[in-house]
């Protein structure tokens, strides 16, 4: 049951990494997230960027006793610390914008594999391996992600709280894809 606290955080859509041991990131997908907070940081050269700690909906391996997905809510410790959240880049309030950012970060993933290909003989061979796995991963979290939205239609997403970076993304153009989990 959604608690009343949960209602009050803005909700976005993030691209969100899914790391699989060895490989590293797998594939890229969107969901929405709670925004916990904004972190605006100051660099040397006079410039900021923006990070927002967000809780998603769902966690890998969190199901309750009848294997249905557990939904997650930002949970707080004694000293009113979020404890369960991950730091991202940037949101989105367009669930298309962030669909084609994520295709895009994909292909990057599929194209960076091709390329530390030793090219011999049997490249062209590994390179169709490559595209047919690299196609079959990123299927397989897409049905996690439509999961994930069938799930969460109770979460809306408004666009009258606009975050501070998805400011400067409209003027500048400007898109990151760094991040780093807590």
């Amino acid at each position: 049951m959604e608690t009343k606290s949960a209602n009050n955080y803005p909700i976005k859509y993030a691209i969100v990494p899914i790391l699989e041991p060895i490989v590293g990131v797998a594939a890229y997908i969107v969901t929405k997230c709670y925004v916990v907070s904004e972190i605006k940081r100051f660099k040397k050269d006079g410039t900021s960027e923006m990070s927002y700690e967000v809780v998603l909906p769902y966690q890998e391996n969190k199901c309750d006793n009848r294997g249905n997905l557990e939904r997650q809510y930002p949970n707080y410790n004694y000293y009113h610390q979020c404890t369960n959240y991950i730091v991202l880049p940037q949101l989105y309030d367009d669930h298309k914008i962030a669909l084609e950012i994520a295709t895009k970060m994909n292909k990057e993933i599929l194209d960076t594999e091709i390329y530390l290909l030793l090219h011999d003989e049997k490249f062209e061979k590994r390179v169709k391996t490559i595209q047919e796995h690299h196609q079959y991963t990123v299927a397989q979290y897409k049905k996690m992600e439509k999961i994930f939205e069938e799930n969460t239609r109770d979460m809306k997403v408004k666009t009258d709280t606009t975050l501070e970076s998805n400011k400067v993304f409209e003027k500048t153009g400007v898109q990151t894809n760094s991040f780093y989990i807590k």
